[in-house]
């Protein structure tokens, strides 16, 4: 029937003034809509289904690509401990050998003005 009340049949409403009504059946064959900004087309399973795809392998991309920068981060930061380690052992060995001839030098100076 269809009337200013809208679609029905049977005992189902499908249009009315008040807009679209499937009765809880799915909706199928429906085409592409378009997903541009300020678009009001409907979607289907198929665009969500790529949209899903995409996303994940926008994460995965993320994901291995932080896992990269960290493992350098960390590689890059072990190798400056390394090499202040080994600078510091440096600077501490040459100190120490420093103060040693300095000991030297005012002992023997010491023992030369007794």
């Amino acid at each position: 029937t269809i009337n200013s009340g809208g679609l029905t049949v049977g005992n189902k409403t499908y249009v009315s003034p008040n807009g679209i009504n499937a009765n809880d059946q799915k909706i199928t064959n429906v085409a592409n809509g378009d997903v541009v900004a300020n678009s009001k087309d409907a979607v289907n399973g198929g665009q969500l289904h790529d949209a899903k795809t995409e996303l994940n392998k926008n994460i995965s991309d993320t994901q291995t690509e932080l896992n990269k920068n960290i493992g350098d981060t960390k590689a890059e930061l072990n190798k400056n401990i390394s090499d202040t380690k080994t600078e510091l052992n440096k600077n501490i060995g040459d100190t120490k050998t420093e103060l040693n001839k300095k000991i030297g030098d005012t002992k023997t100076e010491l023992n030369n003005n007794i």
